[in-house]
Formats: C-alpha cells, structure tokens, sequence
C-alpha cells in the first residue's frame, strides 16, 4: 500500500451482538484489549470495546495477519509488528467505528455530535476557528475535536497537548492540520452526517480513498 492510499472500514455496532461475539471470537483478541474488557462496567463502553476488536480482527485476517502482530507504543498508539510499509489506528463513539489502514502513519478519529459548552470552547478552540467566517464553532465542535485527536493521536501525544496551538483549514474533504500556525499534517473527511464526523490525518496528503462499511451479521 502506498502513503498516499487510504483504506477505512465504518461500521454501526448499536444493533450487534457483542456478548455473542466476545464468547466465539474474544479468545482471539489482542491480549491488551482482552485484559481491558474484563474490567469494563459501563456496557457501552465495553460493547464498543469488543465490536472494535472484531472489526480489528476480520481487517487483520484480509493482510493476513493476526493480533499477535498488533503491539503498543509507550504512548498507547497501536502498530503492527515488523511492518514499515502498514499502518492502522482505530477510533469509536457511541455506536460508531472506525478503522483506517494506510502506507504511512495516521491517525483517525470520529466523533458523535458535541453539544456546545463554552468551557469546552475555550480548552479546544483556536482563535482562528472561533472567528473563521462560515464556521459555526457551536454546531460543528466535533468536527474540532475529531480533527485535533486524529492529529494527536498521529504524533502519539494524545490530548494533553494545548489542542488550541493546533488549528485546521478544510476545502472540500481535505483537511490541512497546522500546529503553532505551521502545516503539520494533512487529512480526508470520511464521514459527515448530521450527528457523526469522522477524519483521518497523516504527515502526507493522501491521493487514493477507499470506504468500506462492516457489518456485525454473521
């Protein structure tokens, strides 16, 4: 797969079976994400967790390769073992999945409707998406936010950076990623409905988009 080539799987887990699935194929998982489910209480989250972990496991199964390949960074950003060619990152909100596969580090992210809070304004917003005209700042907050996480989670420092020093231009669905006002990354919107938007962002633009929607039937 080339750098400039995107592959991403979307997927609608509110209808699936977790506990069925977890029981046939959890024993298959990655062992971090097994260790994490045990643990889990909130049955959302956990649900989540496990259809996350079946979509990982079927994509896997098309490269052929297998959990054993997936490792972790100190920082948590997942890779794939003994590959320099192949990259992954995975992202879930209410329901909602998404696992994008590319030649070059990424990261993704989607995100479910945010209501709007002016705390939440101030903690995440530039200036520049807060004036930008034609950007209604109180509707599309998790445009903001997927776009500044996709970009953390690319660099792996995840959201303790000052998410206000990262800003973003957007024309048609490319997205420019700056970082103190410099371009930094660049990214594909891959969903955008009226209460889900999803983006993946990597050092390079990408040239060759292909969407591919799951589903938990079987």
């Amino acid at each position: 797969m080339k750098a400039t080539d995107i592959v991403v799987w979307l997927a609608d887990s509110k209808n699936a079976d977790s506990e069925t699935i977890y029981k046939l194929y959890g024993h298959l998982f990655e062992e971090k994400r097994r260790n994490a489910i045990k643990w889990i209480k909130n049955e959302g989250e956990r649900k989540n967790r496990i259809c996350t972990g079946f979509l990982l496991l079927k994509v896997l199964e098309e490269y052929d390769l297998c959990p054993d390949d997936i490792r972790y960074f100190e920082n948590g950003k997942p890779y794939i073992f003994g590959r320099d060619d192949l990259f992954f990152n995975l992202s879930h909100s209410k329901g909602r999945i998404m696992l994008a596969l590319s030649g070059q580090e990424i990261g993704c992210d989607i995100q479910k409707y945010v209501e709007y809070r002016e705390s939440l304004v101030k903690r995440i917003c530039s200036e520049m998406e807060i004036s930008k005209p034609g950007f209604d700042v109180r509707e599309k907050l998790n445009r903001v936010w997927a776009i500044k996480e996709s970009y953390t989670k690319l660099t792996g420092t995840g959201i303790s950076v000052d998410l206000k020093d990262i800003s973003f231009d957007i024309s048609n669905d490319n997205i420019t990623v700056y970082e103190h006002d410099l371009p930094a990354a660049f990214g594909k919107t891959v969903i955008d409905e009226e209460d889900y938007y999803g983006v993946v962002v990597g050092k390079n633009p990408f040239e060759n988009a292909l969407i591919s929607y799951f589903s938990f039937k079987f």
